[in-house]
């Protein structure tokens, strides 16, 4: 009797098992293009080493939040006008090794940067505050002040994957993605750069990476390199959503003269 009971059991838990079947699918997040309405004046900068952008988060206290822009400016400004590109390059028969860093020239001259800039424009961005900056000695340069949707356009077509050489000057292009859009801004900036002083460091490179292949087995070199009026052209930013967390892609094109 006990057998038939276990068994009656056994058949019913299987039967069960059968019924309630299911298929578990990963979960895929709605991925969405988020629309953003940025300024003419952000897509197209004014062509001036005088001119910078600053950023900052979106806050009640409205000089915290100006200050906070502005001090992200003056870093900017100073690295476009004064900045040094620390390389290290390695190579050995085997392996290659490449560090570099974008930072600013001095201290005293971030300072003078600071006190020496004046907001012109800004706007709001979903959390953040965008604000056009220029340096008081700045000649006044035209700039558009209309507001242009991002929502058709996930790419510039201005940007382009390789740095351009046309007529003395050193286009370089970057983008860089984060959920956060000042730390998006800081590293596109640092990219277009370290390109363009990667270029104008070809030679060093060359002679590093031709250098002794039968006579040494290992070569390095450390260069520093001081950039001045760097130019940013042109800035876009994209936005997707994914579910309800936001992430945006910056694209920078900034240009360089060797004259």
């Amino acid at each position: 009797m006990k057998n038939a009971i276990l068994l009656a059991l056994i058949f019913f838990l299987l039967g069960c098992s059968s019924a309630n079947h299911f298929q578990f699918e990963p979960y895929l997040p709605k991925t969405q293009h988020a629309e953003l309405m940025l300024p003419a004046w952000l897509t197209n900068f004014p062509d001036s080493p005088d001119y910078v952008l600053g950023v900052s988060y979106l806050e009640n206290d409205r000089l915290k939040m100006e200050g906070a822009a502005k001090e992200f400016a003056a870093v900017q400004i100073n690295r476009n006008k004064n900045s040094i590109i620390i390389s290290k390059h390695a190579r050995s028969y085997s392996d290659q090794a490449q560090f570099e860093v974008n930072v600013s020239s001095s201290i005293d001259s971030l300072k003078n940067c600071y006190e020496e800039l004046d907001m012109i424009e800004n706007v709001v961005i979903n959390n953040y505050f965008l604000a056009l900056f220029k340096l008081k000695s700045a000649i006044n340069i035209h700039y558009d002040k209309k507001l242009i949707s991002n929502q058709t356009v996930s790419k510039p077509d201005w940007f382009s994957e390789n740095h351009i050489i046309e007529n003395e000057h050193i286009f370089s292009f970057s983008q860089s993605s984060s959920e956060n859009l000042i730390f998006a801004f800081e590293k596109a900036f640092e990219i277009c750069r370290i390109q363009i002083a990667d270029y104008l460091e070809k030679n060093i490179k060359s002679i590093l990476t031709n250098r002794g292949k039968y006579n040494e087995k290992y070569v390095a070199i450390e260069t520093d390199m001081l950039l001045s009026n760097l130019i940013i052209s042109n800035i876009f930013i994209s936005s997707k959503t994914y579910d309800s967390l936001s992430a945006y892609t910056v694209y920078v094109k900034m240009h360089y003269s060797e004259k």
